[in-house]
């Protein structure tokens, strides 16, 4: 808003107040400048931080979840993290009981706001929902947050996994594959995913339980890759070009190597060398196949050698070596 007022008309009957004050300290502004100058400007001329009158009031808010304290929150995540440290702390004593602002404690990410912020959690209900929407606090999936995050604030979660909602778990998986940070996934993740997965077996079934197809679906063990062939052999929609183009695309997403992909297609296949069996694994040849792929078509005896498995031999080879030359 360039040539923003100054609301000096706002000063009329409630002169002093720190909003107003605040409001006759920026003059006229282009609010492009950023909070960070903003508040510069604002500080030189009331000699304190602009912040610190709306952290006491948050204090003695009983409205932890207010619009206010949303906002006051989010600034101290998004201002320098020297800065929102040192005023948090100002301020800890009455908002350390506030989940927004143990959020921001665990967001900021140092020694000390990691263990102001486990002793307060340390101290409510194993059930509050002091971690509540704090997938959405720190953004893991949010244009603008996401690109700030590091290996460094999942670790800040990494003591509470277990008191993490199912999407926020999904929207750490796929960070961790979006930022090249799955080998922590893999280590962290992973197993919480088959805890819940075998948790979710002792409650009613619910298709939208998430945490039933968590560790299938990120972290698929080989039995489970083997058994979504076996549902593509006995469901024709299963084994159409796209299902099985987006099956070998789940590798490439999960950072999963291809390679495993057509070992174990190459398994499925001499376990029971079928006609219906050599077309799917023709199909997946024919999406990301190599050259050294196709001897496990040529060797599937005897499919190969009837006249349906020779013309579809003939087929993927001749898309294979125009694709590939290993």
């Amino acid at each position: 808003m360039i040539g923003l007022p100054s609301l000096r008309t706002l000063d009329e009957g409630v002169e002093g107040t720190p909003r107003v004050r605040m409001w006759l300290a920026s003059e006229a502004t282009d609010m492009r400048c950023g909070f960070d100058r903003l508040a510069e400007r604002v500080r030189a001329v009331m000699g304190e931080d602009p912040l610190d009158h709306l952290l006491t009031s948050a204090e003695s808010s009983e409205d932890m979840q207010s619009d206010g304290s949303h906002f006051l929150a989010a600034t101290l995540r998004d201002i320098p993290t020297a800065d929102g440290e040192r005023l948090l702390f100002k301020h800890w004593q009455g908002l350390r009981h506030n989940p927004r602002f143990i959020q921001v404690a665990l967001y900021l990410s140092t020694a000390e706001s990691r263990a102001r912020a486990a002793e307060s959690i340390s101290q409510v209900a194993a059930d509050a929902k002091v971690l509540e929407l704090v997938s959405m606090f720190f953004g893991f999936m949010t244009l603008g947050l996401s690109e700030k995050l590091s290996a460094r604030h999942l670790e800040s979660l990494r003591p509470y996994i277990r008191r993490l909602d199912s999407m926020c778990i999904v929207d750490m998986l796929e960070f961790c594959q979006r930022h090249g940070l799955w080998d922590w996934a893999t280590e962290v993740l992973r197993p919480e995913c088959y805890r819940r997965a075998e948790a979710s077996k002792m409650r009613e079934y619910n298709k939208l339980d998430h945490d039933r197809s968590l560790g299938r679906r990120y972290f698929p063990t080989d039995e489970e890759l083997l058994e979504s062939l076996d549902s593509a052999e006995k469901d024709e929609t299963r084994r159409s070009h796209g299902h099985l183009w987006f099956w070998l695309k789940e590798f490439s997403r999960r950072g999963d190597s291809l390679e495993r992909a057509f070992q174990l297609a190459e398994r499925w296949l001499k376990a029971a060398p079928t006609i219906e069996r050599f077309k799917i694994v023709a199909t997946l040849m024919y999406h990301a196949g190599s050259r050294q792929h196709l001897s496990m078509l040529e060797t599937s005896e005897p499919v190969c050698e009837t006249a349906e498995g020779a013309a579809i031999l003939a087929d993927v080879t001749y898309v294979v070596r125009r694709r590939s030359l290993i």
